[in-house]
């Protein structure tokens, strides 16, 4: 028997993230009264798609649009967890510096969890050095 070699299509794979999360993700989360910012975060998944599909395939880098989805993927799971009283804030402005935290949680007697979202390996590399 003769071992034949996986083909598989990047690209279309790569669409398919994208179509999965605005069919899937997005939806819910703007859905969601909990999440005010909802729409800041689309926007920003929007803006990502938009820079990646903007350029040639030779200078294309989907880790913008690999980070965002996992700041998406991140608000859907956070709102899971919380309470129907509590708020998901999504890069709220922070006094003490220019910087953003990616999430604020608001509980219902005022607590406050910062969150924010990293991203461990957004490309994948098959080299030694990598392992």
């Amino acid at each position: 028997m003769t071992a034949t070699a996986l083909s598989i299509d990047w690209e279309a794979s790569k669409l398919a993230v994208i179509d999965d999360v605005r069919s899937f993700l997005l939806p819910s989360l703007s859905a969601d009264r909990r999440f005010p910012d909802a729409s800041m975060l689309a926007d920003s998944f929007e803006r990502e798609v938009s820079d990646w599909k903007s350029k040639s395939v030779n200078e294309r880098s989907f880790r913008g649009v690999i980070n965002i989805t996992n700041e998406v993927a991140a608000a859907k799971a956070l709102l899971g967890e919380m309470a129907a009283a509590e708020l998901l804030h999504y890069e709220p402005p922070n006094k003490a510096t220019k910087k953003t935290l990616d999430f604020l949680v608001i509980g219902e007697q005022g607590h406050r969890a910062w969150i924010d979202v990293k991203t461990v390996a957004p490309q994948w590399q098959d080299d030694d050095e990598a392992w």
